[in-house]
């Protein structure tokens, strides 16, 4: 059976574009899988995360991370992202959530070059801000594998946009330490959120950046996380993901490729 724990590590993946930020949440809510027989658990390690982001100009990145976790009965925090457990019967846990928004950048952080190939000349360009989402996360789990289902929105005025994500893991286990699970997630956007990441605003326009506001939008994607425990409360983790922009989000100007690829590899002990 899979423990309330494990739903959780499927969370607020990097259908937002990937963020590195998030890759690493993901990676470090894996471990959790074997804080959940313990009341209050911390976890501690490091990770790299190598990822290829859509936006034009920010091609691929490696960057290594140290890795915070801790779960109890009731409360939970993963890296960027913490909450409080409403309801955990095992099958089934629903979950009050705070997680930050890492999808931001710099103008000057777009490729000038990659940028007018879509026609756009970065000094038209504005920040796009970070911010903070709440929300919500249920997950049903038994011997068909495991179903989530997270609703959040902006809280800081950022983009003022929302998000929903479906997902569907299930986990093989080939031995006492080591664990392999597949998963699939359909994440869907609103238009506050794609327009504001993906989009142009108003005040681009008005210096000469072409209109373009995606609309809603959907992310699908698909992983892969890997999970060998060792030496009692030592854990090699990692996971890899592929993402694909579609319909309009796919011609945004502001992007290189529709594409998005992640690796992470870390190690993690729990105390």
């Amino acid at each position: 059976m899979l423990t309330p724990a494990v739903v959780r590590s499927a969370s607020r993946r990097a259908a937002r574009a990937l963020s590195p930020a998030c890759l690493f949440t993901a990676l470090v809510s894996v471990s959790s899988n074997s804080q959940a027989q313990q009341p209050s658990r911390w976890g501690l390690g490091a990770a790299t995360v190598m990822s290829v982001n859509p936006y034009a100009g920010r091609g691929a990145r490696v960057i290594p991370f140290p890795a915070i976790t801790y779960e109890s009965e009731r409360f939970y925090f993963f890296g960027i992202r913490g909450g409080v457990h409403l309801i955990d019967s095992g099958a089934f846990s629903l979950d009050a959530f705070a997680s930050a928004r890492l999808d931001g950048i710099d103008a000057d952080d777009f490729g000038r070059a990659e940028l007018a190939e879509n026609g756009v000349d970065r000094d038209d360009l504005s920040d796009r801000k970070d911010g903070v989402d709440l929300g919500l996360s249920a997950s049903l789990s038994g011997s068909y594998g495991r179903f989530s289902l997270d609703a959040s929105g902006d809280v800081t005025g950022a983009s003022e946009g929302m998000e929903v994500e479906l997902g569907y893991a299930y986990p093989f286990q080939f031995s006492r330490r080591f664990v392999v699970t597949p998963s699939v997630r359909l994440n869907w956007m609103s238009a506050n959120l794609a327009d504001y990441y993906y989009g142009t605003m108003d005040e681009e326009v008005a210096r000469g950046a072409p209109l373009y506001r995606p609309g809603n939008s959907f992310v699908p994607e698909v992983g892969l996380d890997l999970r060998y425990s060792f030496a009692d409360r030592w854990a090699l983790l990692g996971m890899a993901s592929f993402g694909r922009f579609t319909g309009d989000l796919a011609d945004s100007p502001l992007i290189e490729t529709e594409n998005s690829y992640s690796l992470i590899v870390g190690v993690m002990r729990v105390f």
